[in-house]
């Protein structure tokens, strides 16, 4: 990892293969895939100080824009390129996974069962950490107490937990 500014990664280019190099980027990074030797090998050539930062407000707005889109076309492809425009922000994760949640307990059974869908994709594909997940719903559920068990939320609330558990994302000792 070289830890330069971005804006060196073509000058470095240039004198380090005779070839262009493969570039691409991930959040907040930009690597360089230099063939140098069989097997080929990766290195980081400059990271981003910071990423694209969102204020919270824009965060939400774009958690909503994703859910909106998802629902509508299931397109999983598009959902994580979605996701990964925000990652720059802190606590994006967080954010993400507490407003879908959250607009999952007033939606029907088959947008719910989408929502659920929706966040274990971004948990299988590493975009939302276990902790994020915790976090929202942990927020959710202390939000959510206040209505009593008999309150439509909390059968919602169950579902979702339900499906947290199934892969491993929430346990029995997380509700304690």
């Amino acid at each position: 990892e070289l830890g330069l500014p971005c804006f060196a990664s073509a000058l470095i280019t240039a004198f380090v293969t005779e070839q262009q190099p493969f570039i691409f980027a991930e959040p907040g990074d930009i690597w360089i895939d230099i063939r140098l030797s069989t097997p080929n090998r990766t290195y980081v050539l400059a990271r981003r100080e910071s990423g694209v930062a969102f204020s919270e407000e824009k965060l939400e707005l774009h958690a909503d824009k994703m859910r909106t889109k998802f629902l509508q076309n299931l397109n999983e492809g598009e959902l994580l390129t979605s996701v990964d425009e925000v990652l720059g922000t802190p606590n994006a994760g967080e954010t993400i996974s507490y407003v879908t949640i959250e607009y999952g307990l007033d939606c029907n059974a088959t947008e719910l069962g989408t929502i659920i869908e929706m966040v274990t994709i971004l948990y299988k594909n590493e975009k939302v950490s276990k902790s994020d997940i915790e976090a929202a719903m942990a927020d959710i559920f202390r939000h959510g107490s206040m209505f009593g068990p008999d309150h439509p939320h909390m059968e919602c609330f169950g579902k979702i937990f339900s499906a947290f558990y199934y892969i491993n994302v929430l346990d029995v000792n997380w509700l304690c």
